[in-house]
């Protein structure tokens, strides 16, 4: 692509501080602007929640949604397949709960962060979610008003969580 530079992941990371192996992309955006690039997969067993949660991120300049599953095993493949930064994963899934393909992406392919989105607005499954691996955790109501902001802070290794209820959000 004209204006992309491929840049190491491990640099980008070393100047916020943390070394990170892999590949990233950088291009430059509308404003003349360098902007890293956020490869993610979304993975939910409804398609009409991943076209909205794919328009949602492929609106952000540089991110790009590279691939959508409809279940924890096909997520568990395309993630070691495609090799994306972050995965965007639901937890109530049919052939393997999303709990469950967290745990197991974190053994098999320890790259990408994984981020929840979820109709579970339930502190115990926040924890059970943030104990399997994962970064961060936002309910499926409030997509609209925290995924983007949540995929930024997992992409930086920062973690991100929001519940309905609490109407806040938190990212460390």
């Amino acid at each position: 692509m004209a204006g992309d530079e491929w840049i190491s992941r491990q640099a980008r990371h070393k100047l916020a501080g943390t070394a990170v192996h892999g590949l990233l992309s950088a291009s430059q955006g509308k404003s003349g602007k360098w902007v890293m690039a956020i490869r993610i997969l979304v993975v939910d067993d409804h398609p009409v929640v991943r076209q909205g949660l794919k328009t949602l991120l492929e609106g952000q300049s540089g991110w790009e949604v590279v691939g959508e599953a409809s279940d924890g095993l096909e997520a568990l493949d395309k993630a070691d397949s495609l090799q994306p930064d972050v995965v965007v994963l639901d937890v109530t899934m049919p052939k393997m709960h999303g709990l469950e393909a967290c745990r197991l992406l974190r053994q098999k392919t320890p790259g990408p962060e994984i981020l929840f989105v979820t109709q579970h607005d339930s502190p115990q499954m926040m924890r059970e979610a943030l104990g399997a691996g994962a970064r961060g955790y936002v309910v499926k109501s409030n997509a609209a008003r925290d995924l983007l902001e949540a995929v930024e802070a997992v992409s930086q290794h920062r973690m991100f969580v929001a519940l309905a209820r609490r109407e806040s959000s938190t990212s460390v």
